[in-house]
């Protein structure tokens, strides 16, 4: 292996490079914005639906 030469370290570079831009390309992102699945609730939701389960618990 080339291990002392500029070039091979410069295309490996490179390479690794190319690699993590096709596999980025290929993998899936999750918007930030929107919950994990499309059932969650957050934010107001999830606070009104914690407080209708208490209050089917405690019979009101």
């Amino acid at each position: 292996m080339p291990w002392r030469d500029w070039q091979f370290w410069l295309v490996t570079v490179a390479a690794a490079w190319g690699l993590w831009a096709l596999v980025r390309q290929l993998v899936p992102r999750r918007d930030r914005n929107q919950p994990p699945c499309s059932a969650c609730a957050v934010g107001t939701a999830a606070q009104a639906a914690i407080d209708k389960r208490e209050s089917l618990a405690s019979g009101d």
